[in-house]
């Protein structure tokens, strides 16, 4: 287990924030990654609702419709979309080393100066 994940793994995780930060019955078509570029091909009630909850998750920067919005006749009216952002958060293993926080307040001092909490995570 080094401090670096792989590729895979990675995958995994940004997955798991997509599907995470994305609302409720949005349906993802079609998901391309190239370097540290995505794009997002679906639909959703609202697209704009899809875009905005991108544009507040730390997984993600720079989210932008990359094509207009269209209304599907079918599927209850949902509306499909394009949207391309940047990978932003990078998930990296702490490793066996790191202590969990609840360790860490029981086991070791507080550090004085530092990161605050929740970074990274």
């Amino acid at each position: 287990p080094g401090a670096r994940r792989g590729a895979r793994d990675l995958a995994v995780d940004w997955l798991e924030a997509l599907a995470v930060a994305l609302p409720p019955r949005t349906v993802v078509r079609r998901l391309t990654v190239d370097g540290s570029r995505i794009r997002i091909e679906g639909a959703a009630a609202n697209a704009a609702a899809a875009l905005a909850a991108l544009e507040v998750s730390e997984a993600f920067t720079a989210p932008r419709l990359a094509a207009a919005p269209a209304r599907l006749a079918r599927n209850g009216g949902a509306e499909t979309f394009v949207i391309e952002a940047s990978l932003a958060r990078v998930f990296d293993d702490p490793g066996p080393a790191a202590p969990s926080d609840e360790r860490r307040s029981s086991e070791e001092p507080a550090r004085a100066s530092g990161g605050s909490q929740g970074d990274g995570a």
